[in-house]
């Protein structure tokens, strides 16, 4: 696990980090030390994604959980992307369609990876790649299971 740099408070104000770390702590029963985490590498991974515009990344269920917290401030996370240089970041679900490739989640951890971006292990699959292709449907369920094509990262 990486250093834990609070980065919440660089982008949001302390009320607002107190707000939702709450929300985020009550809405899902866990404690407030764990919500801040999960806050921290939900901004973490909406930096990623207004990083790199062109790729198409797709969050761990933990940091799913804090972006859906995020969208409900609405104001607070239209700021947000506006500081982070986006002029808004969509949270698009797949709803299942077979066109879009499975396991994206994996997608995004192998591309921080490659790039050499800091991550916190414990809010992503605890799966590697290689698990995953070697026996796809034991990989944290079949909807972990990533589809690669031509070293690309695509994600659902």
């Amino acid at each position: 696990m990486k250093q834990q740099i609070f980065c919440a408070d660089k982008y949001l104000s302390a009320q607002d980090v107190a707000r939702i770390t709450a929300r985020i702590a009550k809405d899902h029963d866990i404690s407030h030390e764990q919500a801040e985490k999960i806050l921290n590498g939900t901004i973490e991974f909406l930096e990623l994604s207004a990083k790199y515009p062109g790729q198409r990344f797709v969050p761990s269920k933990e940091i799913d959980k804090g972006w859906h917290t995020l969208l409900l401030y609405t104001r607070t996370y239209r700021k947000l992307c506006q500081s982070l240089g986006a002029q808004f970041i969509d949270h698009e679900p797949s709803d299942g369609d077979v066109s879009v490739p499975r396991g994206g989640a994996l997608n995004t951890v192998a591309f921080m990876q490659q790039n050499k971006i800091l991550f916190d292990t414990e809010l992503w699959p605890e799966k590697s790649l290689a698990d995953c292709e070697a026996d796809p449907c034991n990989c944290t369920g079949c909807d972990e299971w990533v589809m690669k094509q031509e070293n690309q990262v695509v994600a659902a």
